[in-house]
């Protein structure tokens, strides 16, 4: 919820700090789509691919991690 309300207020590097703890805490597809949606914004492209592949070997499924993906691309 902080990344999110950080992102909106647009402060991103604060969003990506919020993110990797909420990852820490609790390594999740939510919370890693959200990291990588947050690593588009700085840009920093690289990083938000990795962390999407991450999403996406917990849940190749995932239609958040996928749509991401197919826009990093």
């Amino acid at each position: 919820l902080t990344g999110h309300l950080h992102q909106r207020a647009g402060r991103i590097d604060d969003a990506v700090q919020a993110f990797k703890i909420a990852v820490w805490s609790e390594e999740s597809v939510p919370a890693l789509v959200a990291l990588a949606e947050a690593y588009t914004e700085l840009p920093d492209r690289a990083a938000a691919r990795a962390t999407v592949e991450r999403a996406l070997a917990i849940d190749p499924r995932a239609p958040a991690a996928l749509a991401l993906r197919s826009r990093l691309a």
